[in-house]
């Protein structure tokens, strides 16, 4: 997987972070996820919580390195037009959402409900409870993220097929390593002359 971050807020800004993947799993519905997240690894379906119960950081109340850890969510398009995130490092952890925002939200309670799960039967919180969390975006995901891109000029302005990129906004092909790497480069290139725009 490739992929870079640059500092600064996903928000309208000349800075924003851009992480992109290529989709391992593709467009899945809104009821497939829910499917597959009751599914897989230690799920279970979702009941009404009594009470937010925090998995502790370690025994003595400090940070270890396993509590360091990072894990990756992949933020995809859904077929319905809203966001799913799944992690690599937990299969069944998914959420979901209209908005990123909300598939974020989702996905962190989900988290935290599995987690819970996982100390109910095991006796302990595993390591991904309290790792932090890098998003990346596969392309459609990306593009929906960010609807001002025209998909055709930015291929045009970086030198890929701009017919080759529709398909990747509209989730028809994967890019390749190779591909993905020269976009990530050439979209930083443009966000660094960004910033150094005054109006």
């Amino acid at each position: 997987m490739v992929g870079f971050r640059l500092k600064g807020k996903s928000t309208i800004n000349m800075c924003i972070p851009i992480l992109i993947s290529s989709s391992l799993w593709g467009d899945i519905p809104r009821t497939k996820f829910h499917q597959e997240r009751s599914s897989l690894y230690w799920s279970k379906p979702r009941l009404k919580r009594k009470s937010k119960q925090k998995p502790p950081l370690s025994k003595s109340g400090g940070i270890t390195q396993e509590n360091m850890q990072e894990i990756t969510a992949i933020i995809e398009r859904g077929t319905d037009g809203g966001f799913a995130i799944r992690a690599e490092e937990i299969p069944g952890v998914i959420g979901y959402g209209l908005s990123e925002e909300e598939a974020k939200t989702d996905f962190l309670e989900v988290r935290e409900e599995q987690a819970e799960y996982y100390q109910e039967r095991k006796g302990e919180f595993p390591w991904w409870a309290n790792a932090s969390v890098t998003y990346r975006y596969d392309l459609a995901a990306f593009f929906q993220a960010f609807p001002f891109i025209n998909a055709t000029e930015f291929a045009r302005y970086i030198g890929i097929n701009p017919s080759l990129m529709r398909k990747y906004k509209q989730g028809l092909v994967t890019a390749s390593e190779k591909q993905r790497t020269l976009i990530h480069d050439k979209l930083a290139q443009i966000i660094q002359q960004m910033q150094l725009v005054q109006l």
